[in-house]
């Protein structure tokens, strides 16, 4: 996606219109356990997804969630879920992805609906929840921003929402650090940390961390390792960073890691680019041994993370 992003929403719709469907379920409240699933993104069907990761095969998604057939998505908003482009699972078993059309959502697994959602424009790659679930922040690569949405009074109206620009170039990911009480983001050359001030509703920068010279450049995914750390990659590492001594380590020398999620029980999750910017197929990498998600014929799968770690 990175490097042809400026024409990710047309090739992504000649995707959609060209290609055979793939099998899907039914989008539906789920209330299955998500231990060993994986939530996913999968462009060539526009859907976020569910799929058991714990073993090597291709099993049938156990879930999928589309936006053109939520009845809360309005008609003439669907075209801004084309190409799905980031996903986690909130507390509370609550989806949140953001969409390369310009767009985010959050849906209860509950429900299976979007109970908000809103329109950033400039090819969001992630979202974020800040404390409370009033306040909503995505980060834009196009756009090279974080943007804050105050969605508490108007969530399924996106033109009537609050919102607040942060220049960041390059923008990629977003995640809140409730250690800290800080937000961390990513973006081309640095990791930027933010301070939250909800009375008046402003993020402001009081850290950054240049990781190029061990990283290298063009910062991607950005995931907690749940021990108060933060994973990344870039175009070419996959990386960790020590937010209390600023220390950056590579935990990995691979190119085109779209996301990378750790499970203390199953292993590291990867999408690795196969094909221009999406995959077929997941990595599970379980005590230094390899197996392979899929192949999933016909797929794009661009990010697929542990839906629970």
């Amino acid at each position: 996606m990175d490097g042809m992003i400026g024409h990710i929403g047309f090739l992504a719709f000649i995707s959609l219109t060209s290609l055979a469907p793939l099998a899907k379920a039914d989008m539906a409240p789920f209330g299955g356990s998500l231990d060993g699933l994986a939530v996913c993104t999968e462009q060539k069907s526009g859907s976020v997804v569910l799929v058991d990761a714990s073993n090597a095969g291709a099993p049938a998604f156990a879930w999928e969630w589309n936006a053109k057939r939520d009845p809360g998505i309005s008609k003439e908003n669907v075209r801004w879920f084309r190409t799905p482009s980031d996903c986690r699972m909130l507390p509370g078993r609550v989806l949140l992805m953001t969409d390369s059309a310009g767009a985010f959502a959050r849906v209860p697994l509950a429900t299976g609906r979007a109970d908000a959602y809103g329109y950033i424009g400039g090819n969001p790659h992630a979202a974020e929840q800040l404390p409370g679930g009033r306040f909503i922040v995505t980060a834009s690569s196009d756009g090279n921003c974080l943007t804050l949405f105050d969605i508490s009074a108007h969530p399924m109206e996106p033109e009537k929402q609050f919102k607040r620009r942060y220049p960041l170039v390059n923008a990629h990911g977003v995640v809140w650090d409730e250690r800290r009480d800080c937000l961390w983001a990513i973006g081309m050359t640095n990791i930027v940390r933010f301070a939250w001030h909800p009375e008046s509703r402003e993020l402001s920068e009081t850290a950054r961390f240049d990781f190029t010279a061990v990283a290298g450049t063009y910062g991607h995914e950005f995931q907690s390792d749940d021990r108060g750390g933060f994973f990344f990659t870039t175009n070419s590492k996959v990386a960790h960073f020590d937010p209390d001594t600023g220390a950056i380590r590579v935990v990995r020398d691979r190119k085109s890691v779209k996301s990378f999620s750790r499970n203390a029980r199953y292993g590291d999750l990867s999408a690795v680019v196969r094909e221009v910017w999406w995959t077929d197929r997941l990595l599970v990498d379980k005590n230094g041994v390899e197996y392979v998600v899929g192949p999933y014929p016909g797929a794009r799968f661009y990010k697929a993370r542990w839906a629970a770690r």
